[in-house]
């Protein structure tokens, strides 16, 4: 996300009168926190943001409980994927730095079965499996299997049935953002639509391909070419398990790209089918179909799969590495499988792990309801000063510089806040950021040119308009005086 005001609205912004104070924990603020209060009021006081909600709260790391600036601290606003931070921060303190996801792969002889239990590991696939499947067959090779008289099968008993979380919307279901919920997670849960874009904006966009096309699935193709500059507006719509997907919205052909990425309806199915049939290019036969513990379950077929043999176990990265790319890129899948494991394959139980884990830090957590782990379901609430305080617990903890590399630094590519200017006078700003409609939100850390530590948390909630033009450039305006703390 680039924000493209201009100067002027920017310095406009910040001239902007103001009518609602902002409490300051020092009656005498230097003139750099004088600054940052102007430009929060700024930013609630613009046109396009006034009649929405503005939050704040900005403090030092070995002080979060007293605020230097805020706004409405303890309002709860909607924290898109800055909740991403809670549910991360939890897992790295609970679980630890070294903790890996295992995926176990077993022959069972009397059955002849292949079966692949997931545990919740989201990185499996991702980026290409040819070597992770020959690593399972090599497994095969060396307990001398030549044929699988029976079938592989996809084992997602570890976790409960529901496929997606509580508050996630019709619009997002369906699209790579938002896939469905397996043990067995598999290619990022995803794959790619391929169109043409060869024609006039309103035509159709001309769907001709799918990367790699799900068996049995049915896709119904009305999306049309955007109006140059319009980017990706396309939407996939299907549910769970679905054999039909609808594809809709806009793709313009200037977007850089002429796909867009849309959510596997069985993630683990998906896994059983491509090993199969990676199997049987390999010159191992594969005489059953391919199955999920699920599909059987629902069949009143047994699950059970006595006198199993291992054949391999797959271990993710680290925890600490695997944080890096959930906070950098914003990704969904891998927080929700994190939630899960910390209740133990229940999403309830895992939101109840992550409230009790801060709740033993005595913080205020009135306001604060979380149904999901990555922030995509708009029932989500927490204030300006929770959020900022769980970031300050985060980095002082025992984990901190895990946790800490973990948040993109802005005003570098990695960050959706590009635009922060490049010299800061040896100031470091690192946040994660979260939006959704109408809702933009950061928490993060700032280390000041002389080495002074400070966090905050901002949310903007119900702004008129696009994000680029109405709300980001008072956004911009609190980072840059952030910068200059």
């Amino acid at each position: 996300m680039v924000l493209r005001a201009g100067t002027q609205v920017v310095a406009a912004a910040l001239m902007a009168a103001v009518s609602a104070p902002l409490a300051c924990g020092d009656s005498k603020p230097p003139a750099a926190v004088a600054r940052i209060r102007q430009a929060v009021n700024a930013l609630a006081a613009a046109p396009t943001v006034a009649s929405g909600t503005v939050g704040f709260y900005l403090a030092a790391l070995d002080a979060p409980g007293r605020p230097l600036v805020q706004r409405n601290p303890r309002q709860s606003f909607v924290p898109a994927s800055t909740l991403k931070t809670v549910t991360t921060a939890t897992a790295l303190e609970r679980l630890g730095p070294e903790f890996v996801f295992e995926t176990r792969v077993t022959w069972h002889p009397s059955t002849g079965d292949v079966v692949i239990r997931g545990s919740g590991d989201p990185t499996l696939g991702r980026g290409g499996w040819d070597d992770l499947f020959g690593s399972w067959l090599d497994g095969l090779r060396a307990l001398g299997v030549t044929e699988i008289r029976g079938r592989v099968v996809a084992d997602e008993s570890a976790w409960e049935t529901q496929e997606v979380p509580d508050g996630w919307t019709w619009q997002d279901i369906g699209n790579y953002y938002a896939p469905p919920l397996t043990p067995l997670a598999f290619h990022d849960n995803e794959f790619r639509l391929w169109f043409r874009l060869r024609g006039a904006p309103g035509e159709p966009a001309g769907l001709y391909d799918a990367e790699p096309w799900p068996d049995g699935l049915r896709l119904v193709d009305e999306l049309r070419i955007g109006v140059p500059g319009s980017g990706d507006e396309a939407y996939a719509f299907g549910a769970p398990g679905a054999g039909r997907y609808v594809v809709r919205g806009t793709l313009a052909a200037d977007a850089g790209k002429e796909f867009i990425r849309v959510a596997l309806p069985d993630p683990a199915l998906f896994c059983a089918q491509a090993w199969g049939r990676f199997l049987q290019t390999r010159g191992v036969p594969v005489h059953g179909a391919a199955t999920t513990t699920r599909r059987l379950a629902a069949s009143g077929a047994s699950t059970g799969f006595p006198d199993g043999r291992t054949v391999a176990v797959h271990r993710s990265v680290p925890l600490r590495d695997l944080l890096v790319p959930v906070n950098h890129r914003s990704l969904n899948l891998d927080c929700e499988c994190l939630l899960r494991t910390l209740g133990g394959g229940r999403s309830r139980d895992g939101l109840a792990a992550v409230r009790a884990h801060w709740a033993a830090r005595n913080l205020p957590l009135a306001g604060y309801e979380q149904t999901d782990g990555s922030g995509l379901s708009r029932t989500n609430m927490i204030t300006p000063e929770l959020l900022a305080r769980i970031t300050a617990a985060a980095i002082a903890g025992p984990h901190g510089e895990d946790f800490l590399a973990s948040l993109p630094e802005l005003g570098t590519p990695e960050s959706t806040l590009r635009r922060l200017p490049a010299s800061r006078q040896g100031a470091t700003l690192r946040a994660k950021s979260g939006s959704l409609e109408r809702v933009s939100a950061y928490t993060g850390h700032l280390r000041a040119a002389g080495g002074r530590r400070y966090v905050f948390s901002l949310f903007v909630n119900n702004y008129d308009g696009p994000y680029w033009r109405h709300a980001g450039p008072g956004i911009l305006a609190v980072f840059e005086a952030l910068a200059g703390l």
